[in-house]
């Protein structure tokens, strides 16, 4: 083989190299959206089907469903310049240095993932206290920050969904999020709202982004006395046990 015929053969295998390291690269943080997207999907079409297998509600026993809920937590660790979902770097949330501006795109987001996931409050489901009320929390993201943010703090989230649109959405996160009581608050010329357990995030703490259901006793629930009522709150991770009866993640 002449100097010629080995450059050749060099550079072809180089190409192919590289073409294979670009390749694997690429494949791999397709395969991690997939499974992210996979992950949210899964979950809303299992909250579908507990809403549509529920038992019936009897005397004799509490009200229970056939079909597990299969909605897993999501755990995020927030840098000074990335976000790790699951232990691994975010491609969603990407930014050079952390701000405020960019600390609310990720709660903001979460928020969305978690309404969404939850059939935006729609569906009827959990099972139900029989003598008391009781509220059921399903945590959809466990935020925590790294150790060299701590004594920083953010704020202005609510302002953030006011004034910025959910993706492919054309409306705001707030109005995404209020969406499905809107039709109520406006016929009774009230102006929808959202309130948080938190307004501020420090960065020493850890918080949770969950699913809240208020779930009425047997009575109340049969005799149209309430109504299951849900919603999406930000909260300290230590104060989830006062506000919810139970978890079910």
């Amino acid at each position: 083989m002449n100097k010629k015929s080995m450059s050749d053969t060099l550079v072809v295998v180089l190409i192919f190299v590289i073409g294979a390291i670009i390749l694997l690269s690429f494949g791999s943080s397709v395969a991690s959206k997939l499974k992210e997207d996979s992950d949210i999907e899964t979950c809303r079409l299992s909250v579908l089907a507990q809403a549509q297998t529920r038992k019936p509600i009897g005397i004799a026993a509490l009200p229970k469903t056939y079909t597990p809920l299969d909605c897993p937590r999501r755990s995020l660790k927030i840098f000074e310049n990335k976000v790790e979902i699951n232990s691994k770097k975010s491609k969603k949330y990407s930014f050079k240095k952390l701000s405020a501006d960019e600390m609310n795109k990720v709660l903001a987001e979460e928020l969305r993932l978690c309404w969404y996931k939850m059939m935006e409050g729609g569906k009827d489901i959990f099972d139900y206290s029989y003598w008391v009320s009781s509220n059921a929390c399903l945590i959809c993201s466990e935020i925590e920050f790294d150790s060299s943010l701590k004594g920083k703090s953010y704020e202005g989230l609510l302002d953030y969904l006011k004034s910025k649109k959910i993706p492919k959405g054309g409306i705001t996160y707030f109005d995404y999020l209020i969406r499905y009581k809107k039709d109520m608050f406006s016929s009774l010329g009230i102006e929808p709202w959202i309130q948080f357990s938190e307004e501020k995030l420090n960065a020493g703490e850890k918080y949770s982004v969950y699913f809240l259901a208020h779930k009425p006793d047997f009575v109340k629930q049969t005799f149209g006395e309430q109504k299951s009522a849900y919603h999406i709150d930000l909260s300290k991770e230590s104060e989830l046990s006062r506000v919810c009866s139970e978890l079910t993640n």
